[in-house]
This record gives structure tokens, C-alpha cells and sequence, in this order.
């Protein structure tokens, strides 16, 4: 019986799943000026190899699986009526996702002209100290 309420209201469920992942997010990075999916990022760019060794390990279970299973899904969960509402749903999160990381790329972008414009500034005043402490 439990089963079967959840089986027919998961698209209620993934739907409230998604939007409390999104308020939790905003609010931590609010709140806290914590970006959790930053954070993920640059942990996982410091150890270059795990994500590549885990995507080449799960990959080809995950794909059978999703090959033999999701048909399969569809049919028994009725939810050929909700592909169009997963599609859209599935759109709105990788929109999402692509706005932040171009968010991402132009602070990191920006860092990085910070980063070289005070190392020039840092040069021209020691070579300016170097130039005047020589005349004296």
C-alpha cells in the first residue's frame, strides 16, 4: 500500500526533492556565503584523477542499467504523461547549472586578471625601489 501511494505520487515527490535541494543551496550560499557546488568543484580539481577513475568504474553499470530500466519505468510508473514535464524540469536544472558555471568561469577569470595585474604593479614598484636605492 505504501508502495504504491509513492509509486503514484513520485512526480510530487522528485518535483518537492528538487525545489528543497534548490531552497537549501540558495540559502547556505546566502546565508553563509557558502557555495557548496564550488566547494565539490575544487575539491575534486585537487585530486585531477578521482572523477575520471569513478566516471570510467560506474559508467558502463550505469548505462545497462538505465538502457534495461527506464522503459521499463515508464511503463509500470504511467509517466509517459510527465515526460514532457521531466524534460522541462530536467532543462530549468541544466540551465541552472550551465548559468553557474559560466558564473563560476568569469570570477575565476577575473581572479586571475587581479592576481596578474598586481604582480605587475608588484614588479614596477621593485624595480622602482631598486632604481632609486641605486642613486642614493
Amino acid at each position: 500500500m505504501l508502495t504504491q501511494n509513492f509509486i503514484e505520487n513520485l512526480p510530487a515527490f522528485i518535483g518537492l526533492l528538487i525545489t528543497s535541494s534548490w531552497l537549501i543551496y540558495t540559502s547556505l550560499r546566502i546565508a553563509y556565503n557558502l557555495d557548496l557546488i564550488q566547494v565539490t568543484i575544487n575539491w575534486l580539481s585537487n585530486k585531477k584523477i578521482l572523477l575520471p577513475s569513478l566516471a570510467t568504474l560506474i559508467s558502463p553499470f550505469l548505462f545497462m542499467y538505465v538502457y534495461k530500466i527506464v522503459p521499463l519505468l515508464v511503463d509500470k510508473w504511467r509517466l509517459r504523461e510527465f515526460i514532457g514535464i521531466l524534460g522541462a524540469v530536467t532543462g530549468v536544472i541544466l540551465g541552472f547549472l550551465v548559468s553557474e558555471f559560466r558564473q563560476w568561469k568569469t570570477e575565476l577569470q577575473q581572479f586571475d586578471t587581479v592576481r596578474t595585474m598586481l604582480r605587475i604593479e608588484i614588479k614596477q614598484d621593485l624595480e622602482l625601489l631598486n632604481c632609486c636605492g641605486s642613486q642614493t
